[in-house]
């Protein structure tokens, strides 16, 4: 089980590297100063009234005027353009889990508080997280800084035996190797918008492809590096987008759905993962560690 746990961990990282990255690396066009009309899902006659000026520049700018995706890709270079700037914010996150194992199902449900500062070698973070699981609530609390993983749950104090940089070099691996998944629009099965009030939903169901490419090289990097990934097959059967702008198309929050299979250690293993966030701040962050991180056990 406690394979099975840090397995999920992993899964679990690629999603979030996968959803920031896809945020910070969207590839928008040229923005128009009213591109929300064209992708509004307003009636027809409101449209065309709006746009009547620049009808032919957004034409021009819009690779598919328009359409969810678009739309999406305008607000996700909006909060880069603020990450950039402020270096530093404070992202929630709710996961729930569905897992089931042998004829059994297991519920599992994590609740975090993510802060970071600044980015590349040099970045902190503070992820707060509650997991409650069979009735159970289970705090813990990561740490990183200066490249090393701290984690104190439930009064055990652990941290890795060396630097990220360290465990890299060892293994003659660079951090150029690790690639967040960039869903792009060949990998958009349908899409969607419709009208709520105060905003647009925005809806995705992407080709699972790239992810399960993702995952397969991530498993080969955890064996290379001496841990779980040995023998290890994680397939995801589907994936779903949701995004949610507020009037000035900014993005107020996304869910991503997903079901996927993990085998291991003999054991198959059915997860359905419900994922949410949510950007709370921009700038102004700082971490306070605890005094005592040199203390954390080496694991």
């Amino acid at each position: 089980m406690k394979r099975i746990i840090t397995l999920l961990t992993v899964v679990l990282l690629a999603m979030f590297l996968t959803a920031c990255n896809n945020q910070a690396q969207a590839p928008a066009p040229t923005p128009t100063p009213e591109p929300a009309p064209a992708a509004t899902p307003a009636p027809q006659e409101e449209v065309d009234e709006d746009e009547d000026e620049d009808e032919e520049q957004e034409t021009a700018d819009l690779s598919i005027e328009g359409t969810p995706f678009e739309l999406y890709t305008i607000a996700m270079e909006k909060v880069a353009a603020e990450m950039a700037a402020a270096d530093s914010f404070i992202m929630g996150s709710v996961i729930h889990m569905v897992m089931d194992m042998d004829g059994e199902s297991l519920d599992v449900e994590m609740d975090m508080l993510i802060s970071q500062v600044g980015s590349g070698v040099d970045v902190q973070m503070k992820i707060d997280m509650i997991t409650n699981m069979m009735g159970m609530e289970m705090p813990m609390t990561i740490f990183f800084k200066d490249g090393v993983a701290y984690m104190d749950m439930m009064g055990m104090q652990m941290q890795m035996p060396m630097s990220l940089d360290e465990l890299l070099a060892e293994f003659d691996i660079s951090m150029d190797d690790f690639e967040p998944v960039d869903f792009e629009l060949g990998d958009i099965i349908s899409q969607e918008a419709r009208a709520i009030p105060g905003g647009t939903e925005l809806t995705f169901v992407l080709n699972p492809d790239a992810m399960n490419d993702a995952m397969e090289d991530a498993m080969e990097m955890l064996a290379m590096l001496g841990l779980d990934g040995e023998d290890v097959d994680i397939e995801f059967e589907d994936i779903m987008v949701i995004a949610i702008l507020n009037d000035n198309n900014e993005l107020e929050y996304t869910r991503m759905f997903s079901g996927f299979s993990m085998e291991a250690d003999g054991e198959l293993i059915f997860i359905e993962m419900d994922m949410a966030f949510e950007f709370i701040q921009f700038g102004g962050v700082t971490i306070n560690f605890p005094d005592n991180l040199d203390d954390f056990i080496q694991f």
